[in-house]
């Protein structure tokens, strides 16, 4: 009986505080998964949100000298890796980490940073730990910090079957890219693009998946094309892929009276006239 209890208490302690998987390390309430193939910062960012984190942020001295020592069995061969600190999400160029975490910790290294029209992203270097800001196209490993407050069980995005430049999003079991080497399109030719290959202009149904969507959003120049649009008017919306409009999060001041086919921006959807010409978010269901 004593047993049975004592395994009923484990049980609900990993329930209430949950675990980190297999693969990842554990520090103080985070998983942290040490992803080796290399890419850009916006990709990294969004690959960390669909696993429901952000790329790692770091408030203290030893975290940072941690984290950069586990790097050094992780990422073998590689000279920096992807933290979640940049600079493209504010107009004063203000270093801001993407979980929304205070900026009270940094360890620049020596004339760091610098050319802030260039460098907006920033890695570690795994040779002293020190911050440097680079170009954020730049293609290096990254860390992803998952919040072990509840069970981890979601794979990296990686290991699902996705084609290349696009993410997996496990609670909708859906592909989402960006297809950055296309020209901009208006939105019809991005519908089109996107009914190519077997998706549409994505659709949004929570938060959560907003967050996923926001984050290509946030590094791009311009807002791309969602598949929201409105045949009256703006008098009702609905989404090309004809799911159901059951979560709208426009962005202040709109809907505006300014066009009927809707982009998403980091801060929400707006409205705009389809034949401007915009990237695009292509979601494709699996």
């Amino acid at each position: 009986m004593r047993l049975s209890l004592f395994l009923s208490f484990i049980c609900l302690i990993s329930a209430v505080f949950g675990y980190c998987p297999p693969g990842s390390y554990e520090w103080q309430t985070h998983c942290f998964f040490y992803q080796s193939s290399a890419t850009g910062f916006s990709t990294a960012e969004t690959n960390c949100i669909s696993i429901g984190g952000h790329l790692a942020s770091i408030h203290d001295g030893f975290t940072n000298s941690l984290l950069n020592q586990q790097a050094l069995s992780f990422f073998n061969g590689s000279t920096d890796f992807w933290i979640g600190l940049d600079n493209l999400q504010t107009m004063e160029n203000k270093w801001v980490w993407t979980d929304g975490g205070n900026f009270d910790f940094f360890d620049w290294s020596s004339g760091k940073p610098d050319n802030l029209q260039t460098q907006n992203c920033v890695t570690i270097n795994m040779t002293d730990g020190r911050w440097q800001n680079i170009n954020c196209f730049s293609s290096k490993p990254y860390i992803c910090a998952v919040s072990n407050a509840a069970v981890v069980t979601t794979t990296p995005s990686n290991a699902y079957p996705c084609a290349g430049g696009f993410v997996y999003f496990e609670p909708t079991n859906s592909c989402y890219g960006v297809f950055s080497y296309q020209i901009d399109q208006k939105w019809s030719n991005a519908e089109s693009y996107c009914e190519s290959f077997g998706g549409h202009l994505t659709s949004v149904h929570s938060y959560a998946e907003f967050r996923l969507i926001g984050a290509f959003a946030a590094y791009g120049k311009y807002a791309p094309w969602s598949g929201l649009f409105s045949n009256d008017g703006g008098r009702s919306w609905q989404w090309s892929d004809r799911s159901p409009v059951d979560f709208l999060l426009w962005q202040p001041g709109y809907p505006s009276g300014s066009g009927p086919c809707v982009a998403l921006a980091h801060s929400g959807l707006v409205n705009s006239e389809c034949n401007d010409e915009q990237p695009m978010i292509c979601k494709i269901p699996l």
